[in-house]
C-alpha cells in the first residue's frame, strides 16, 4: 500500500522511485567516520579555546603587574608621608 503525503507548500511535479545502486556502508563504518569527524571538530574547537585562554592569562598577568606596581607606588608614597609626619612631630 502506497501512502500519499500532502504538503501544502511543496511544489512537486514528479517523484520517481528507482533502485539505489551505490554502496551502502555498514553502520560500524558510518559510526567510525562520524566519530572521527566529531572528534576533529572538538579538537579544532579545543585549540581555539586554548588560544583564547592563553590570551586571557596574559591579560590577567598584565593586570596583576599593573596592580602590584600601583600598590608598591602607593605604599612608597604613604611611607614618605608617614616619615615626613614623624619628622615634623619630633
Amino acid at each position: 500500500m502506497q501512502k500519499i503525503i500532502s504538503l501544502p507548500f511543496a511544489d512537486v511535479e514528479d517523484v520517481t522511485v528507482d533502485d539505489y545502486d551505490r554502496e551502502i556502508r555498514a553502520i560500524d563504518a558510518f559510526e567510525r567516520n562520524f566519530m572521527l569527524e566529531q572528534q576533529g571538530k572538538f579538537a579544532s574547537y579545543g585549540l581555539g579555546m586554548q588560544t583564547t585562554l592563553n590570551r586571557m592569562d596574559k591579560k590577567q598577568d598584565e593586570h596583576i603587574a599593573i596592580t602590584r606596581d600601583g600598590f608598591a607606588d602607593v605604599s612608597r608614597k604613604l611611607d614618605t608621608i608617614s616619615r615626613a609626619e614623624r619628622m615634623g612631630h619630633d
